[in-house]
């Protein structure tokens, strides 16, 4: 759910930024392959690595934009203790279409995004164990398949000479599908949800621009067997970004604050609501520097970092908080080569640190160190 979120918010921020592109005709490929490895300092050493080759097509003409997006990917996850644990699959299928209403005072965008169900997701233990890491901390795909799930979705923006003002609002139906093959009778409808953003863009001059918005999420509860099993706090996302540009250099910093609200469980028949809040807040931050080498080469150098709170509950009896401090750092050069008008590559090579405290799951502090490559090759029609 909390990827969804993410992409949501992606996608909401490109459309908005970009509609003014929808002015003609193209159709592109998008392949590559990504390798992400990792290790820790845990005795016996555990590490992991992952290879996924991503596939997608987008089509855009006049006011409409189409494209669909699935990947494959092969995990192995070395404990150290156990054997090792692998899976191998595609990912689901991501479908998305927006239309930009012509001939209105205001620019109207409606989406509509479907999540095919084309990926694994009743998966063995060993395989659940070759998911690890979340919000792409340490593996690029760590979900490999949900529900059949479709997201509806309408954007108003209007400028004012420099400035733009934009809303969106989204409602997301979630899929049922079963997450495990040895545990009978655990199908699971994730609750559906409702996204609303604001978006606020200013030219500032000819060299600077500010780009923030506010967002809002709101989840309806978990189902298994028919029965309310969970539900998780309403989420608020505050963020934005700063770019400057002064060719051939330019700077982009991105900021994101993420706050959410106490989950709710199921204890005495019925949903509670947690007398401490098992989420942590979260904040991430981007640095981008881009060089124009020159019409065909961009340079690119990359440094973030992503916080994730301690959570304010503990456990009484182990004295350990539900989600403990989480810290991650990374650095990397990168480039976009236009080999031909019609053939652009890419690449991006990142080392990040990531160090996490104890939590329930975890009962000394870890520290994980790693590589992200990622190679792309895109070709226009």
């Amino acid at each position: 759910m909390k990827d969804s979120i993410q992409y949501i918010l992606g996608l909401v921020l490109i459309v908005c930024l970009g509609v003014s592109s929808l002015a003609y005709a193209k159709l592109s490929v998008t392949t590559g392959v990504r390798y992400d490895t990792f290790s820790d300092d845990r005795s016996p050493e555990g590490k992991g690595s992952e290879i996924t080759i991503p596939v997608g097509m987008a089509y855009e003409h006049k006011h409409l934009f189409l494209s669909v997006e699935t990947a494959y990917t092969n995990a192995t996850v070395d404990s150290g203790a156990v054997p090792d644990s692998k899976i191998s699959s595609i990912t689901d299928t991501l479908i998305s279409a927006s239309y930009l209403v012509p001939g209105l005072p205001v620019e109207l965008l409606l989406g509509c995004d479907v999540n095919l169900p084309t990926g694994k997701e009743r998966l063995r233990e060993s395989e659940q164990n070759a998911e690890v890491g979340e919000n792409h901390d340490l593996f690029e795909v760590d979900n490999f398949g949900e529900g059949l799930n479709l997201g509806l979705s309408i954007g108003l923006m209007k400028a004012f000479g420099s400035l733009s003002l934009g809303i969106t609002g989204a409602y997301i139906f979630h899929g049922e599908f079963d997450p495990t093959r040895d545990i009978p009778g655990d199908e699971r409808d994730p609750g559906d949800h409702t996204f609303v953003m604001a978006t606020f863009n200013w030219q500032m001059s000819s060299q600077f621009s500010l780009r923030p918005f506010a967002a809002y999420s709101h989840f309806v509860a978990d189902t298994v067997n028919g029965r309310q099993v969970f539900r998780e706090g309403d989420k608020v996302v505050l963020g934005g970004s700063l770019r400057f540009d002064h060719k051939p250099v330019s700077f982009t910093l991105d900021l994101q604050h993420v706050i959410q609200g106490k989950d709710q469980e199921l204890a005495t028949g019925t949903l509670q609501t947690e007398f401490e809040n098992s989420n942590g807040h979260e904040f991430s931050g981007l640095l981008e520097v881009q060089y124009a080498y020159s019409a065909a080469l961009l340079l690119r150098l990359l440094a973030d970092i992503r916080f994730y709170a301690e959570s304010d509950r503990q456990d009484e009896l182990l004295n350990l908080p539900y989600e403990g401090q989480r810290i991650r750092y990374a650095i990397g050069p990168g480039f976009v080569y236009t080999l031909h008008k019609q053939i652009a590559c890419s690449g991006l090579a990142k080392y990040f640190m990531m160090t996490q405290e104890p939590q329930l799951d975890l009962e000394q502090d870890i520290t994980r160190r790693g590589f992200n490559l990622n190679v792309g090759l895109t070709y226009s029609f």
